[in-house]
């Protein structure tokens, strides 16, 4: 031969792979810790593959401070790696709540085939307990107002209500000391922890020693328990 040419030849392989599509997972993790997001890609890629996360609110919302926000978070796979997170702090108060959600909004793709499993919900579940109501005795001069303070242990997002009836001491309805209630209703509003409501002693002419009744709580809705039951009304 009086020679070679054309070497060394080209073996070209023909891709016929697509590009990868990024899919995005549901989270959940309890009230103050943080919840993370796995993202994964279809098939490898020679490419970095990327993407933009924001959170979006739901039941759980930033002005609540339920989480801390996300606008626009780079997320990175480098060439041949697969998965990737996005990590989204939610945040801890003493309220009892039903379990909350917002969800993580993908966008902005790049060298991806598409998104898949966006938005992706995130669930914050509540770690804490109903709140237990607790009644405290007063006082007042005869002819007063007296005005019996109820709280609760924590906040709640649900309406905690109780029913208070006044029970004779040495104070009596029949001796016309106080005016009696029966089953009185008493609500705390979601959010709110303080109540109160009055019992309406008697002016009369009568020397005699302080006088003493009760108030009793029960039928309670959406608390855990009643303490400082039943409470003293001295007048």
């Amino acid at each position: 031969a009086s020679g070679i040419s054309g070497s060394p030849a080209t073996g070209t392989i023909l891709n016929d792979d697509s590009r990868p599509t990024i899919t995005i997972a549901a989270a959940s993790a309890s009230e103050g810790d943080s919840l993370t997001f796995v993202l994964t890609l279809s098939n490898p890629s020679d490419e970095t593959v990327s993407v933009t996360a924001s959170t979006a609110n739901g039941t759980a919302t930033t002005v609540d401070n339920d989480y801390t926000a996300i606008v626009n978070q780079l997320v990175a796979f480098a060439g041949g790696v697969t998965t990737a997170q996005v990590v989204v702090q939610s945040t801890e108060d003493p309220k009892f709540e039903a379990d909350q959600t917002f969800t993580v909004v993908l966008s902005g793709a790049s060298n991806a085939g598409g998104v898949t499993g966006s938005p992706a919900t995130g669930t914050i579940l509540n770690d804490d307990s109903r709140p237990s109501i607790a009644i405290s005795g007063t006082s007042a001069s005869e002819g007063d107002t007296l005005t019996f303070n109820l709280s609760l242990s924590n906040p709640s997002d649900e309406v905690v209500t109780v029913l208070a009836s006044t029970a004779d001491g040495t104070a009596t309805s029949a001796d016309n000391d106080f005016t009696p209630i029966t089953n009185q209703l008493v609500s705390f509003a979601a959010g709110l922890t303080a109540a109160q409501f009055v019992v309406q002693s008697i002016e009369d002419t009568k020397f005699e020693a302080d006088q003493e009744f009760t108030v009793d709580l029960g039928g309670a809705t959406n608390a855990s328990g009643i303490t400082g039951s039943p409470a003293t009304g001295i007048i």
